[in-house]
């Protein structure tokens, strides 16, 4: 378990892991060193402070998604780093299930620019002279949903309380 534990925290990709309620679990040091939050601080912020604005609507129906078992697959979204610099991503997300209700995504993101994904560039920031860009959601991609068989999912997955709370607040929006 050491081995993976290790592989996971050493990974080059940007990898976490958010409880139901939206607040980061895991965060490895990826995310950390590319964000600019320690452990600490990472177990404080919601989902939604580190999200760009403009992504917080399909980050919303993407969690739906995760919650009733599905993975999806080159998600492309931003995030803001503690200095409020975008960070564009693309990844996967995938939720653990614990006696058939949603425990926690897991997350693996790599840096849009490093797939050679880019839309219009942006500055080269403080990340190791790694040029950012800006992926243009109007020309997205079409995602890869896969469904986890039926035994492996909840009877009447619903989602938690806090994403339907954010929905009808109608979080991300002007």
């Amino acid at each position: 378990m050491e081995m993976f534990r290790d592989l996971v925290e050493h990974s080059p990709e940007i990898i976490q892991s958010i409880d139901p309620d939206g607040r980061y679990l895991h965060v490895n040091e990826s995310w950390r060193s590319t964000l600019g939050y320690t452990n600490e601080e990472a177990r404080k912020l919601s989902v939604f402070e580190v999200i760009a604005p403009d992504h917080h609507e399909q980050c919303l129906r993407r969690m739906e998604q995760v919650f009733k078992g599905a993975t999806v697959r080159d998600i492309e979204t931003s995030f803001i780093d503690r200095e409020g610099r975008r960070i564009d991503v693309i990844g996967s997300i995938s939720c653990r299930m614990a006696e058939g209700r949603p425990v926690a995504t897991n997350a693996v993101f790599s840096l849009a620019d490093s797939l050679g994904r880019a839309g219009d560039k942006a500055d080269a920031g403080p990340h190791g002279g790694l040029q950012l860009v800006r992926c243009d959601q109007a020309a997205g991609r079409e995602l890869g949903i896969r469904q986890h068989p039926p035994d492996a999912q909840a009877s009447g997955n619903r989602l938690p309380r806090t994403l339907r709370r954010l929905r009808e607040q109608g979080a991300g929006r002007p």
